[in-house]
């Protein structure tokens, strides 16, 4: 049986660049480019004329509607559509921006075609892309709060029970299983994934798993 295609649509008002990026996406095994449009409020016009989307790449800077908007939007009212910033601009404030309005990674319009590849990839199976990019701004995000006296990221790791610490280090490490795989793993009954996932946020103050995979790197956690 044939897999079905990653179905990617494209928000980019740069109608050359827009081009460019669908012929060098659909070279990539499994992925079809099933929209184009030049800003946000035109994806919310069409993208209902094409049925779901499983990863839309969005530029930041647009008119009508911009890219941190569309994020929010396509969030809000897809949310099993995963958002993934391509632009020129991914200073640390500005990809701080995206990934709180729900961008699943964030690339510089200067990446490569493996970033590109290994991103749609990322976050079609595994929800998020974590690079360099993200890393600064999620860094940024800790210092300012730190700043405020508002987070310890090792005073939050040596809060965490072996058991927690467990979860952690399985939950946000590749090849990232699911609660249910977890079960397993872990020995543990139906809901009992479920319940440590919530005590793991609740201690580090993070409650997804790109988070926790950059709590991680950040802290050293072994």
């Amino acid at each position: 049986m044939a897999t079905k295609p990653i179905r990617v649509a494209l928000v980019d008002d740069h109608p050359i660049f827009r081009n460019g990026l669908r012929n060098c996406l659909n070279t990539i095994p499994g992925v079809e480019v099933v929209l184009e449009v030049g800003d946000g409020l035109e994806y919310e016009k069409k993208v209902a004329e094409v049925g779901h989307v499983h990863v839309v790449i969005v530029d930041l800077f647009m008119p009508n509607r911009d890219g941190f908007d569309t994020i929010r939007w396509v969030t809000r009212n897809h949310p099993r559509t995963r958002c993934l910033v391509l632009s020129f601009k991914t200073d640390p404030v500005t990809n701080r921006k995206a990934m709180r309005a729900g961008a699943r990674g964030v690339l510089n319009k200067s990446c490569g075609y493996d970033e590109l590849r290994r991103a749609v990839m990322n976050v079609y199976n595994n929800e998020f892309h974590y690079n360099e990019e993200v890393s600064k701004a999620m860094r940024l995000t800790w210092e300012q709060e730190e700043l405020d006296g508002k987070v310890d990221l090792h005073a939050k790791a040596a809060t965490l029970a072996p058991r927690e610490k467990e979860f952690l280090l399985v939950y946000a490490q590749h090849p990232f299983p699911k609660l249910k795989e977890m079960e397993t793993i872990l020995g543990l009954k139906a809901g009992g994934v479920e319940d440590l996932r919530r005590r793991v946020a609740d201690r580090i103050g993070l409650r997804t798993r790109e988070g926790m995979i950059i709590f991680i790197n950040e802290t050293g956690l072994k």
